[in-house]
């Protein structure tokens, strides 16, 4: 059983990379699109992004 689901496994993993070849992603063109980051704000809330869990992160002064 766990033979079968191991060679599921590493069809589906096979299947991913196969299409994930095919396509071809430009960070500028496909997701920045021309737009402009705002550094005063923050990009995402701060639950979401668990930013003061980080032990190495130190806010800098005026920083958002």
């Amino acid at each position: 059983m766990d033979t079968l689901q191991a060679n599921a496994t590493s069809e589906r993993y096979a299947k991913v990379i196969e299409v994930s070849k095919r396509i071809r992603w430009d960070i500028d063109r496909d997701v920045i699109r021309g737009r402009k980051f705002d550094f005063t704000k923050n990009f995402l809330p701060k639950g979401l992004s668990k930013i003061e869990q980080l032990p190495f992160f130190r806010r800098r002064k005026g920083a958002c």
